[in-house]
């Protein structure tokens, strides 16, 4: 099995907004080491910390080739349901939408209803509509894709199993070494002083 989790180096990220927050976050994200940080806004111009700035319209063409989605946009008339059902379904199945913008960026029912289905891997929204949401909601609302569920599930139960019986599982095995304690510097205030036990 492989785990449901990649790692952002060697990652591809898409930023939907090239303004503060999408620069804050592909900042961020270039200290991880990705392959590709694209940018797109609503000119396409050239922006630091993007290997590559599109405009906006070029986003039904991007959207099939994105593994990680991460929508940074302002509330303006124009962004309402940008990423709509139409676009939702463009993902690929091993996709992943992060809102960190505006909740009504997103067609929400639409998104919960690729994730139920498995036309996306998973979903990370810092914002909604409304907002807070209601309980009832709020429990509807799944982060993975129930194929991504059974198989984080798996991975657990294998851990416990192994947990239980004192070993280690295969993946998680490492190298002794790793676990020896860095030794404290001289000058540290934390360290005993001389004498006391």
């Amino acid at each position: 099995l492989s785990p449901p989790i990649r790692s952002i180096k060697d990652g591809d990220f898409t930023i939907l907004g090239t303004g503060n927050m999408g620069k804050t976050i592909a900042a961020r994200l270039k200290g991880m080491e990705p392959r590709l940080v694209l940018g797109l806004s609503h000119s396409g111009r050239k922006v630091d910390l993007f290997d590559e700035v599109l405009p906006v319209s070029q986003l039904d063409t991007v959207l099939p080739k994105t593994n990680f989605l991460i929508m940074a946009l302002p509330g303006t008339p124009e962004t309402v349901n940008i990423l709509n059902r139409a676009r939702i379904a463009l993902l690929p199945e091993n996709a992943y939408v992060v809102n960190v913008g505006r909740g009504n960026a997103v067609e929400q029912d639409a998104l919960m209803e690729a994730l139920n289905n498995g036309s996306i891997a998973g979903a990370a929204l810092d914002v909604v509509v409304p907002e807070p949401l209601p309980a009832e909601n709020s429990r509807n609302i799944p982060s993975y894709s129930p194929r991504r569920r059974r198989r984080l599930w798996r991975h657990a139960r294998d851990l416990r199993g192994s947990v239980s019986r004192n070993r280690v599982p295969p993946r998680l095995k490492i190298p002794a070494d790793d676990f020896r304690p860095a030794a404290a510097p001289r000058s540290s205030r934390w360290a005993p002083e001389k004498g006391a036990s």
